[in-house]
C-alpha cells in the first residue's frame, strides 16, 4: 500500500534496520521527514528534511485558537 502513495510523511523515525523490516519497504519517491537529531537522510532521501522536535511540530497547529468559521458558515 505504501509503494502505491503519491508521498509518505515520515516523523519520528530515523529509518533503521527494524523499523523498515531491513530496507524491503518501498518508500514513495516524494518522501517528507521530519526528525528531531542529525538522522535526517539515513537510509532514504527525503524530498523535504526537517529537522525539528516532533511533538512540537504536531501540537503548533493546535495552538491557533478557535477557527474563524462563522463568515463562510452563514453562507
Amino acid at each position: 500500500m505504501l509503494s502505491d502513495a503519491d508521498a509518505a510523511l515520515a516523523i519520528g523515525t530515523d529509518f533503521d534496520a527494524i523499523a523498515i523490516r531491513a530496507w524491503l519497504v518501498d518508500i514513495p519517491e516524494t518522501l517528507v521527514h521530519v526528525i528531531l537529531d542529525d538522522d535526517l537522510g539515513t537510509g532514504y532521501e527525503p524530498a523535504v528534511g526537517i529537522v525539528a522536535d516532533e511533538l512540537v511540530l504536531l501540537e503548533a497547529p493546535t495552538d491557533q485558537g478557535e477557527p474563524q468559521t462563522s463568515d463562510w458558515m452563514s453562507e
